[in-house]
């Protein structure tokens, strides 16, 4: 079996944390594979929920509070100077009490 040296970063040392996106604990890699280690969403992303009716599209609490935190996440990104080039329901991840948080595609402008 070959071995491979592994390198491991955190993001805390390039981006400080927000309750509205996806917590990046680090990641590793060898020369064939990269790995991400984050916080686990159990209730999966947005468009499932809506898609398998998991989530209450009538209750407009549960839904202000979904819009409200996508909001807040991306002003935290953008007063970063961070972009997402891809915000869509598949990258908004809900936690157990459906708290939006963003994950995917994030670039400094």
């Amino acid at each position: 079996m070959r071995s491979y040296s592994l390198s491991f970063f955190s993001r805390k040392e390039h981006f400080e944390s927000h309750p509205n996106i996806l917590e990046l604990y680090g990641a590793t890699t060898n020369q064939r594979d990269f790995y991400i280690v984050s916080e686990i969403l159990p209730h999966g992303d947005l468009r499932k929920a809506l898609m398998q009716g998991s989530i209450n599209i009538h209750d407009r609490e549960t839904l202000k509070k979904i819009i409200l935190g996508i909001v807040q996440g991306m002003i935290h990104l953008h007063s970063k100077d961070i972009v997402h080039r891809d915000l869509a329901a598949r990258n908004i991840l809900l936690d157990e009490d459906n708290n939006p948080k963003i994950c995917g595609r994030f670039y400094p402008t």
